[in-house]
């Protein structure tokens, strides 16, 4: 849970790489690989029932093109792993937006200011050139916690203020 804050508020992309390997080793008793951290991943999704068409993983980080998500598999995990005895840190690691504290916002802090999503959604971001997403969880008005996810590929006008809009109007969501 420590090395969470860091490498979820900031994403810090060498914790990803680090994390995968070390979960490899832990699975399979050999020495942290690619092969056996990525392994791990897929047995956790899988056993966890996400949906892994469309879902490509190459390497911990997500940053090689060749890694496929889906918003899908991503809506699925993230509600599944509520039901983790980890999600309370888990959820604690995620940037909440809003909150211009750098380890609390992370790379949310200017994300969401003055709507009722801040201080009130843990999402994390990411971001390749033509491409963008966000996933996470929200309070809704309801009290109930939404899960939800976003990937977009774009060119021309980033699709960011679009992902903030679902995410407040999911803030304002009432059952």
């Amino acid at each position: 849970s420590k090395l969470l804050v860091p490498f979820m508020k900031l994403s810090n992309n060498m914790h990803a790489e680090a994390l995968t390997k070390a979960m490899g080793a832990k699975r399979s008793g050999a020495p942290g690989t690619w092969s056996n951290g990525l392994a791990a991943t897929r047995a956790y999704l899988t056993a966890r029932q996400v949906p892994m068409s469309g879902v490509s993983l190459s390497d911990g980080s997500g940053l090689p093109r060749a890694n496929r998500l889906t918003p899908r598999a991503l809506g699925k995990l993230l509600v599944a792993v509520q039901s983790e005895p980890w999600f309370p840190a888990f959820k604690a690691s995620l940037p909440v937006a809003g909150n211009t504290k750098r380890m609390v916002g992370g790379t949310l802090r200017y994300r969401m200011n003055g709507t009722r999503a801040a201080n009130n959604a843990w999402a994390k971001t990411g971001s390749l050139t033509g491409v963008t997403a966000l996933s996470g969880y929200v309070r809704g008005r309801d009290g109930h916690l939404y899960a939800f996810s976003m990937l977009s590929n774009y060119t021309g006008s980033s699709p960011r203020p679009v992902e903030d809009k679902l995410v407040v109007t999911l803030a304002g969501w009432r059952r």
